[in-house]
């Protein structure tokens, strides 16, 4: 996938769905995700009615002819027991409990 954008020529911004936790925490790896800081970009406030990742509709580029037919959605938004549940938890142990103060 080349992630250099060329006003929408010989460019691939779709790829296949493959299981697994993504950057916005969908339960497909891949696609990409078209948020703004505000949250008012197109992933940010997409519907995803069917709960697989992804946005109902593609996202289309702004004066192309191009579009992500794998556009991500927000995870943010929904109830706060879904967005835990998509969340990475971190699971590690130690058994060093001593040592220097940045130990």
């Amino acid at each position: 996938m080349n992630g250099e954008i060329k006003n929408g020529t010989g460019n691939e911004y779709s790829t296949a769905k493959t299981a697994g936790t993504n950057i916005a925490g969908g339960p497909y790896i891949g696609g990409n995700f078209w948020g703004k800081p505000d949250g008012t970009g197109f992933s940010d406030t997409a519907t995803d009615a069917d709960g697989d990742g992804t946005a109902d509709i593609a996202y289309v580029f702004e004066k192309s002819t191009y579009a992500d037919s794998f556009p991500l959605v927000s995870t943010t938004g929904k109830s706060t027991e879904e967005s835990v549940a998509l969340l990475p938890e971190a699971k590690f142990e130690s058994n060093n409990t001593g040592g220097p103060a940045l130990l």
